[in-house]
């Protein structure tokens, strides 16, 4: 018993306390709107659109269990960074490499639509948080990458 209890330890390293708390944070944030969906409440969806949000609407999962599952090891991931352990850094990069993807994809498919109509740009929520996610997750990745020695 005393073995598995070193196991999880602290390296002693610190933690990364910023990309574990962004990772939590982002983990329930996902959750909630995975259980949401799953639960199928449209009328957030509905009110949204007849309030003139539909971009803020867009945001809404349409796979609910797989944002379930994804906010989960985020949370998961996140507090492995924070408690410094390998099993946390491995889980963080797969969930960024996932939130990058999933952004660059999404910025690209925009990206014609708003250079045909370019006034679209700044009224466009959706586009600027795929912006601000994609950023984020290429920093953890480049970041994490260059601290694996503290992990390993």
């Amino acid at each position: 018993m005393a073995e598995k209890i070193k196991e999880t330890a602290s390296k002693g390293e610190g933690g990364s306390w910023l990309y574990g708390i962004i990772l939590m944070a982002a983990g329930v944030f996902v959750i909630v709107l995975g259980v949401l969906d799953l639960l199928n409440i449209s009328f957030i969806h509905n009110y949204l659109v007849d309030q003139g949000y539909s971009d803020i609407a867009a945001m809404l999962p349409t796979m609910g269990v797989t944002n379930f599952i994804i906010g989960l090891f985020s949370v998961i991931a996140g507090y492995g960074l924070i408690i410094d352990q390998e099993w946390g850094w491995g889980i963080a990069m797969f969930i960024l490499v996932y939130v990058a993807a999933q952004s660059i994809v999404y910025i690209a498919e925009t990206a014609l639509n708003l250079a045909m109509n370019p006034s679209l740009l700044l009224a466009s929520a959706v586009f600027w948080v795929a912006v601000v996610a994609a950023i984020i997750s290429i920093i953890g990745l480049v970041y994490l990458g260059l601290t694996k020695y503290k992990y390993a």
